[in-house]
């Protein structure tokens, strides 16, 4: 739990929204960064095939390790360092609450999984989503999001609460 981390975490009714908006099938396979605690992990894992919960703070993957359900694999790494490609088994779908600080970073590392990945269902804070947003030439639009927004349909936008420990 730390600020320094950018952790924000999930409440229930929101991970219940967006799971509805993710629509996870029984077999299909995510690889969820920022993990944390497991809000999302652990509703996750009752409705798909296997779940591997990428976590960089080693007391929050060996809280979730202990909780988790056998289809959950708990991976204490960077996300931006470790190799998400060995992680990702070709038609797997990438999910997610990303910190602040590291969310442009790792989009950009999400548009080399374009391949691999079926989908990318993150939580970004409110600055980062509406830059997404943005239409060319506005000022809040920026060199990454044209290629992040162009992997398709964005969905939607989906407010949530978080907490900040």
């Amino acid at each position: 739990m730390s600020r320094r981390l950018g952790q924000h975490f999930l409440r229930a009714p929101s991970v219940e929204r967006l799971l509805r908006v993710i629509d996870p099938g029984a077999n299909q396979v995510f690889v969820e960064i920022g993990a944390g605690a497991g809000a999302l992990t652990l509703p996750l894992a009752a409705r798909a095939g296997r779940v591997v919960a990428v976590e960089l703070d080693g007391r929050w993957a060996d809280h979730l390790r202990r909780r988790a359900p056998a289809n959950v694999e708990v991976v204490q790494a960077d996300a931006l360092e470790i190799d998400l490609r060995s992680l990702l088994p070709a038609g797997a779908r990438i999910a997610g609450n990303l910190p602040y600080a590291i969310s442009s970073p790792l989009l950009r590392r999400f548009l080399d999984l374009r391949d691999r990945a079926l989908d990318l269902n993150v939580l970004l804070q409110k600055e980062v989503a509406d830059r997404l947003a943005a239409t060319c030439g506005s000022r809040d639009y920026g060199i990454l999001f044209g290629p992040v927004r162009d992997l398709g349909d964005d969905g939607g936008s989906l407010e949530v609460r978080t907490r900040m420990l």
